[in-house]
């Protein structure tokens, strides 16, 4: 089975902050399945660095 998956819990330094927040449990799936790592934010055009955005208010 193929599974899209965030690529910052695949180990990819795609984070606002440049770094990654990569998560066993997700990558032990890779034996038994397909994993395809998107980044929304990245393939939007944001920028690795960048500053964090947040909503604040209605």
């Amino acid at each position: 089975m193929k599974i899209l998956v965030s690529s910052c819990l695949l180990g990819e330094n795609c984070r606002y902050k440049g770094d990654n927040c990569r998560n066993e449990k997700v990558l032990a799936l890779k034996g038994e399945h397909e994993l395809i790592g998107v980044c929304p934010e990245v393939m939007g055009g944001l920028s690795t660095p960048r500053a964090p955005s947040e909503r604040v208010g209605d």
